[in-house]
């Protein structure tokens, strides 16, 4: 009966999940990226994506999820396997001769998914139930012991993977995923409320014994799985928010919090800005709203601030890796932060949707979350706006398999490790010269702006009347105002001069003689927004 059970939970599953992409192979191509073949993948100017090694080059690889680079360039890789405990291994792989066969370091692991250095040099590893850590030497494992035990795990957990960072004081800060998507199995509301799940613990370092104390402190609260964790230099601590599994393909969206001492995040109360579930109160005492909503179901699974001159797209920069199979995830972006490491706040933000088709084109679409963007402090610039680094990485048969990234790396000399789980990879984005599509299949985001469009007739009309009169006189019609040398032309790779001059520029707002009325503006954002 159990096994029927199974079989039936499976296809389901399929039957509602159609889109969920299957593992693939790269295509490289005859150039190289800074000394690995080059793939067809996307990125931002100045940069290529580079393969470093694939499951049909190395088998051994399943189902990599982080890696480690090591003074004597060895990889370190932890490979969970597969959804199934007991089957995740560490295995270790040459950075300088990728073609030598990895070499298993730990077997028999449950559900590993971090590996990250910490205190004293050492090395730690996360599991389903412990944190273990130990030294490298001379190619080597020496002294492996468990420094935390017994973290919440069974069977059925939902969200069993176990991330966690170390702060200024090498504190280890870990996340306890929730069991289940809403509370909804075997868990009262009070303890998935109270931190028994879904929070963030501290367990206390002791630098005089190199050790960790065995009780933990609460951190924060009300966070469904922290599967994405940064601390800036300044402090600031920052959790990217796995939401809720609504099948709505446009809610809920998911959070970029700034984790505080016993603050309570929203799980599973409310999803977005105070949006409540069920009639529950989405103001539970010491409710902290998100520092910024990020698009719908992108499912962000790892953090880095990038610290390191050789890539200069991406200084001052938090990288974010983008594994959702839904048309917003699959992708690598890049959001400006200040002087605190947070990102940088505006009035509106966008995100590009993939296309249905291979030879679909992405489409741009305003982000308009359910509860809207209201802040605590009344502010109108509450929603940060990222950059695509990897712009486009769904799947083209032939081509490229959809990117599923995971763990974010610097490596030693500044490019970047990025681990695909799904399609057993190892990636490395570095400096060379961006591929580009063909033009028949696919419309780069960052190309969007170099198409000469003719508006609709009422958009046409609109602009006609409330802007060609100044402008006239540098073109002959509307449609060549609309070109990446005028109107359309991308300021900070981030908004149209149009979207500019007329939505978000405060000290000199165009038109000149008169704002647009709302239904002027209606009219336009609705256009632009299907460009």
């Amino acid at each position: 009966m159990r096994s029927l059970h199974g079989l039936l939970m499976v296809i389901a599953w399929l039957m509602c999940c159609p889109l969920v992409a299957t593992a693939g192979t790269y295509q490289t191509l005859k150039e190289s990226c800074d000394g690995f073949p080059q793939l067809p993948v996307v990125s931002v100017d100045g940069t290529c994506v580079g393969l470093v090694v694939q499951r049909t080059g190395q088998p051994l690889l399943k189902m990599p999820r982080s890696l480690i680079q090591t003074a004597d360039n060895k990889l370190l890789i932890v490979d969970m396997g597969a959804w199934v405990s007991k089957r995740g291994q560490l295995l270790v792989l040459d950075y300088k001769k990728t073609t030598v066969p990895v070499k298993v370091l730990l077997s028999q692991l449950n559900l590993p998914h971090k590996i990250l250095f910490g205190p004293k040099g050492k090395i730690y590893i996360a599991e389903a139930n412990r944190i273990q850590r130990f030294e490298w030497k001379n190619g080597e494992i020496s002294n492996l012991q468990t420094v935390v035990d017994n973290l919440p795990y069974h069977a059925e957990y939902l969200h069993p993977l176990k991330n966690f960072i170390f702060d200024a004081q090498g504190n280890l800060l870990v996340n306890i995923g929730s069991s289940s998507d809403r509370c909804e199995k075997k868990v009262s509301l009070t303890d998935c409320v109270n931190g028994v799940e879904a929070s963030i613990r501290r367990y206390h370092y002791n630098k005089d014994t190199d050790s960790f104390s065995k009780d933990y402190e609460m951190v924060a609260r009300g966070l469904r799985n922290s599967m994405a964790l940064a601390i800036h230099s300044s402090g600031t601590f920052l959790q990217a928010e796995n939401s809720l599994d609504f099948p709505d393909a446009n809610e809920p969206y998911e959070e970029l919090n700034i984790i505080q001492q016993n603050k309570f995040y929203g799980w599973p109360l409310c999803y977005n800005r105070n949006v409540s579930i069920e009639g529950n109160d989405c103001h539970e005492a010491n409710y902290q709203q998100p520092w910024t909503l990020l698009p719908p179901h992108v499912a962000p699974l790892d953090m880095l601030y990038y610290q390191h001159t050789k890539l200069p797209q991406l200084a001052n920069k938090l990288l974010m890796s983008w594994h959702g199979y839904r048309v917003i995830g699959n992708r690598l972006v890049a959001y400006e932060i200040d002087k605190q490491g947070r990102p940088k706040l505006q009035q509106q933000a966008y995100f590009w949707r993939a296309p249905d088709q291979p030879d679909g084109k992405y489409t741009r679409h305003l982000m308009q979350p359910k509860g809207g963007f209201g802040s605590e402090n009344n502010s109108s610039e509450n929603v940060a706006q990222h950059q695509e680094i990897i712009s486009q990485w769904h799947p083209l048969p032939g081509v490229r398999p959809e990117g599923a990234p995971v763990g974010l790396t610097q490596a030693n000399d500044g490019s970047v490790f990025i681990v695909d789980d799904r399609n057993a990879a190892i990636l490395r984005l570095s400096n060379g010269k961006t591929y580009r599509p063909q033009q028949s299949l696919s419309v780069s985001v960052h190309e969007v702006s170099k198409i000469s469009l003719k508006p609709p007739q009422k958009v046409n009309a609109l602009l006609q009347q409330r802007c060609a009169h100044c402008h006239v006189e540098l073109v002959k019609d509307t449609a060549q105002l609309l070109n990446s040398n005028y109107w359309l032309q991308h300021v900070d790779g981030k908004y149209t001069l149009l979207e500019q001059r007329v939505f978000m520029d405060k000290l000199r707002p165009m038109p000149a003689d008169r704002q647009l009325t709302p239904a002027e503006k209606s009219i336009l954002k609705n256009w632009l927004d299907t460009i």
